[in-house]
């Protein structure tokens, strides 16, 4: 999300990330305090999801 340098559709970030439950991987990251914003368009009769990274997850060491 971060390479995105904003906002990046369900689908590109599936593409990109080579994931397929885009949802689970946005549940998790915010498991570990990632901020993510997610807002929703209808285009053509059909609902998009763009999200956009607002915080990184924290790191462990």
């Amino acid at each position: 999300m971060q390479a995105a340098n904003g906002e990046i559709s369900t689908r590109e970030l599936a593409e990109r990330a080579e994931i397929c439950a885009v949802n689970s991987t946005i549940a998790e990251l915010r498991a570990n305090g990632a901020e993510i914003n997610c807002r929703q368009e209808v285009k053509d009769g059909k609902r998009r999801f763009y999200y956009t990274l607002l915080k990184s997850p924290e790191t462990k060491t």
